[in-house]
């Protein structure tokens, strides 16, 4: 029985580049297929499901750290070996490519001895690591790079003409993408945090849908309430502990996260109807909560339901240090804020939440 061919993707915007690969491997048995930017490479990654990925860094539309990290957010292709190529190597890039989620680092000009073995190296578990003593510090950096690449991006794809409005749909789509699967790494280093964004915008969503909110309102909503925290991207892994361990240094730092979050995304236009609910859903319908101190309806508000979501995320889910709260008591301390803390329509709304929420979990 003839053994099946193993497939390699090489996502590289050289055409030259992409015929020399085909030429060295292809003879040897393997299957190349090929994407000229970061954007197709990552749609053909989860289509074809191929063996290696090669991937050069600098590419046009979304480059090639980037679209690692959106590969490897796909629960579908987290398993593939990606490889980062790339030309004019400085220092420090080979650790900034294991950061985005590489699992190696070849320079060019390609060794056409040396490729093939070393394809077979990764594809057969290879992998190369970061200096524990590094990780955190490139962590922080290309989280911040992220951030600040995703507008330069957005507006490059703005200034074109209407020929490609639907690239620049899959663009908003593949950053949204890259900005969530970071949030979740950032939650997952956390127990107590591990899948919270994702949990809030289930709770907003259900508090909108019995609200009645309209379909546009329904997704800024669900774009809030996964965003909410990204500001913590660029909080000190430090300060992203437990609240009830940190100093009154890291609390402040950690209260600067809906700013810090409001700054990231005030800039990128198709999340113009989402910044507000990262600014301000730690705000308090009585006006004691922050940054900004607002009160009643000047806050946002589908911030306030994102508040309500956020705050039951955090009564419902063991860190540690807080009392765990069953449907009934957190259905109590929401009648008991409600008007305080909360604002009371959303509060009214959710209380018929966890009614049905608590019916549904009665036995049968």
């Amino acid at each position: 029985m003839t053994e099946k061919k193993k497939t390699v993707l090489y996502v590289e915007d050289n055409e030259m580049n992409r015929l020399l690969v085909r030429r060295i491997l292809e003879p040897r048995g393997y299957n190349v297929i090929e994407a000229s930017d970061g954007i197709t490479g990552v749609k053909l990654a989860e289509e074809k499901i191929p063996d290696l990925i090669l991937m050069d860094i600098n590419l046009p539309l979304l480059d090639g750290h980037a679209a690692t990290t959106r590969i490897k957010s796909l629960e579908r292709c987290a398993h593939i070996p990606v490889i980062a190529v790339t030309a004019n190597a400085m220092e420090g890039d080979r650790e900034r490519s294991l950061i985005a989620g590489c699992d190696g680092y070849i320079k060019k000009p390609l060794d056409i001895d040396l490729l093939p073995s070393q394809i077979e190296d990764f594809i057969s578990g290879s992998r190369e690591t970061v200096d524990v003593r590094s990780e955190k510090k490139l962590y922080k950096e290309y989280n911040e790079k992220l951030v600040m690449n995703l507008q330069r991006h957005i507006e490059e794809l703005e200034g074109k003409n209407k020929l490609i409005e639907q690239q620049s749909k899959e663009m908003q789509e593949a950053y949204m993408g890259i900005i969530t699967s970071f949030l979740r790494a950032v939650e997952e280093k956390h127990s107590y945090t591990a899948g919270h964004s994702a949990r809030v915008r289930s709770y907003s969503l259900k508090i909108g849908e019995k609200l009645g909110l309209p379909l546009s309102q329904m997704e800024h909503l669900s774009q809030g309430a996964l965003l909410h925290d990204i500001g913590k991207l660029v909080i000190e892994i430090s300060s992203l502990k437990s609240d009830a361990d940190l100093t009154d240094a890291q609390w402040e730092e950690m209260r600067r996260h809906p700013e810090i979050g409001y700054k990231i995304l005030k800039p990128i236009t198709f999340l113009a109807d989402v910044v507000n609910i990262v600014y301000q859903h730690h705000e308090r319908w009585d006006g004691k909560g922050y940054p900004q101190g607002l009160r009643g309806d000047q806050i946002d508000f589908l911030a306030s339901i994102v508040s309500v979501a956020d705050s039951y995320d955090a009564m419902t889910t063991n860190r540690g240090y807080n009392k765990l709260y069953s449907i009934d008591d957190a259905k109590e301390e929401f009648q008991l804020c409600s008007g305080t803390n909360f604002n009371p329509v959303v509060v009214s709304a959710f209380v018929e939440v966890l009614d049905e929420m608590k019916t549904r979990k009665r036995p049968v």
